[in-house]
């Protein structure tokens, strides 16, 4: 069981993750998601729902240019993987599409995506692994697929003596954790080798250069 939600408000002291009124979509801007909990190599109690809280900027201006968030949440993790002892949970944003599509309206920011779960409480897994993955479909120059993507990932761990999830414990750390940041350049024109992928002539020129 789990439940997700994207939310257009603020959460008192998490405003220092950069709450500010987007009014304009020119370019160049950014698109950047901040991990909220839970953090880098730190040790929680299973409780449930066990929150997995990602905050994202730059939403309303990528919204255009076909973008989608996904995570998995992985305990037992090991290479090769093994399936049959992997506690695995994943969720996705947005929920019901594949990428994002026409606009979205501009709105205090960041954009809050939460989810519980109750992986964490039922299962015997202390040391976990969260990965995450950013994609957008119309970049002028795509990886694989035909779609340009970054990945990202921590690791943490659980104990009965751990400390309890809260939100506003991010505060205390001295800046808010960076998962993956991409800067959209400007507009160019779908070139003739990935045309295949794509509905669409215009694209998208992408860096992870600040």
């Amino acid at each position: 069981m789990k439940f997700s939600s994207i939310l257009l408000a603020s959460f008192g002291p998490l405003v220092s993750l950069g709450m500010q009124k987007r009014e304009s979509s020119e370019f160049p801007f950014d698109l950047g998601v901040n991990l909220v909990f839970p953090r880098p190599n730190e040790t929680y109690r299973p409780v449930y729902p066990f929150p997995v809280v990602f905050a994202i900027t730059g939403a309303a201006e990528a919204w255009p240019y076909q973008f989608n968030f996904r995570w998995s949440l992985e305990g037992n993790h090991s290479w090769p993987i093994r399936v049959d002892d992997r506690p695995l949970v994943s969720g996705k944003f947005p929920e019901k599409t594949t990428f994002t599509r026409g606009q979205l309206k501009p709105a205090a920011e960041p954009y809050y995506f939460i989810t519980g779960t109750d992986l964490v409480v039922n299962s015997t897994s202390t040391e976990w692994l969260l990965i995450w993955r950013l994609q957008v479909a119309q970049e002028c120059e795509p990886g694989e697929y035909g779609s340009y993507g970054k990945v990202g990932q921590i690791t943490f761990s659980t104990s009965p003596n751990g400390s309890l999830p809260s939100m506003s414990a991010t505060t205390g750390k001295s800046c808010p954790f960076e998962a993956l940041h991409l800067r959209f350049l400007e507009n160019g024109t779908t070139p003739e080798d990935v045309k295949r992928y794509r509905y669409s002539n215009s694209c998208v020129v992408l860096t992870d250069q600040e």
